[in-house]
């Protein structure tokens, strides 16, 4: 099979993240790594669905209790 028709078939990075494709070329998360656009998504297809959902729950709530803290100040 070729590398285009693995892409085809595979799932998308920002289907894998949860967000929609606009948001995934907004945010350019592999800019944020330091690695290329490719190479971020390779790595990317590696990670088990439940560990990348785990992440973003962590980082929400990281953000809440950011938010929350900013406002008692």
């Amino acid at each position: 099979m070729s590398k285009i028709s693995d892409r085809m078939k595979s799932e998308k990075p920002w289907a894998i993240l949860g967000i929609s494709r606009k948001q995934y070329e907004t945010i350019k998360p592999w800019k944020k790594s330091n690695f290329s656009r490719d190479k971020f998504e390779e790595l990317l297809s590696f990670f088990p669905n439940e560990a990348i959902q785990e992440l973003k729950l962590h980082a929400s709530a990281d953000l809440l209790t950011e938010k929350l803290f900013e406002s008692i100040k």
